[in-house]
C-alpha cells in the first residue's frame, strides 16, 4: 500500500466531490489508516457497485480479473468502466 496508486487517487477523487467506496482484498488496519476516514469500504467488490456511477480498478490483485463487468454495469447508475 505504501506505493499506491490509490494513494494520491482517492485524496483527489475525495477532494473533487467524490464518494469514494472501496475494496481491498488485502487491506490491514495500518493500510486503511492512510486513506481518509470518509472513504467507504466494503467486504466484497461487488457490494459498491450498486448505484455507482464509475468502476475505477488500480491493483494487480487476480482476484479482480474474476469480476464479470457486463453484470457490474448492470447494477451500476452510470456505466463508466
Amino acid at each position: 500500500m505504501r506505493e499506491s496508486v490509490s494513494l494520491e487517487l482517492v485524496p483527489a477523487l475525495l477532494q473533487a466531490g467524490a464518494v469514494v467506496h472501496v475494496y481491498d482484498p488485502g487491506i490491514t488496519a495500518h493500510g486503511k489508516a492512510l486513506l481518509p476516514k470518509t472513504v467507504i469500504w466494503h467486504d466484497t467488490m461487488e457490494a459498491p457497485l450498486p448505484g455507482a456511477d464509475a468502476l475505477v480498478t488500480v491493483t494487480e490483485w487476480s482476484v479482480f480479473k474474476t469480476l464479470d463487468l457486463n453484470q457490474a454495469a448492470s447494477v451500476m447508475r452510470t456505466k463508466c468502466l
